[in-house]
């Protein structure tokens, strides 16, 4: 083995290893409060979800995206799921009872032609937006995503938007059965 191969992380000027105390700590959820502990390089510390999508919305690039819809939904999507589904819990419901209609269509696609009615979806990989479109979209998940997660965050305003999604549901089976 030549002596490169052997020299330890820990002795190479500027590299962190596992056992340094500058590594930041991973993403935390704090059980489902909306409050996390992150590093994404340009801030640290306790975020509010609410915070963090408005600086994704204000940021994008320091998250990595380019600032059009699929890739903003995408990087919520996979963020959601790294909290095991905590950001997003209710989300489904809140957007049935804002509507005042169920639908078994996901968000992603339901923000998508809210914002912009003309759009045929045909996947994603053919998922083509002008400019105008994408930048409708965007705002209208971000804008869309910042009202829930205010509702969410009310803790007098989740029971009613889910009595709300109950109330909806029932009216759904209770003609059906009629």
């Amino acid at each position: 083995m030549s002596a490169m191969m052997r020299t330890a992380a820990s002795d190479v000027p500027g590299c962190l290893t596992h056992r340094d105390p500058g590594i930041p700590r991973p993403i935390q959820d704090v059980a489902n409060s909306g409050d996390n502990i992150i590093n994404f390089g340009f801030w640290e510390g306790k975020v509010q979800d609410s915070e963090l999508i408005s600086r994704l919305r204000d940021h994008p690039s320091g998250f990595g995206l380019n600032g059009t819809y699929h890739s903003t939904a995408m990087f919520v999507a996979g963020y959601d799921l790294a909290r095991s589904g905590g950001m997003l819990r209710g989300f489904h419901e809140w957007l049935s009872v804002r509507d005042g209609e169920l639908s078994s269509q996901h968000w992603i696609l339901r923000i998508l032609y809210e914002a912009v009615p003309e759009f045929r979806f045909q996947g994603f990989e053919q998922l083509r937006l002008t400019p105008e479109q994408d930048r409708k979209a965007l705002d209208h998940f971000l804008s869309s995503l910042l009202k829930f997660l205010a509702e969410r965050d009310d803790r007098r305003a989740l029971p009613r938007m889910y009595a709300a999604y109950d109330s909806l549901m029932s009216s759904v089976y209770d003609a059906e059965e009629g």
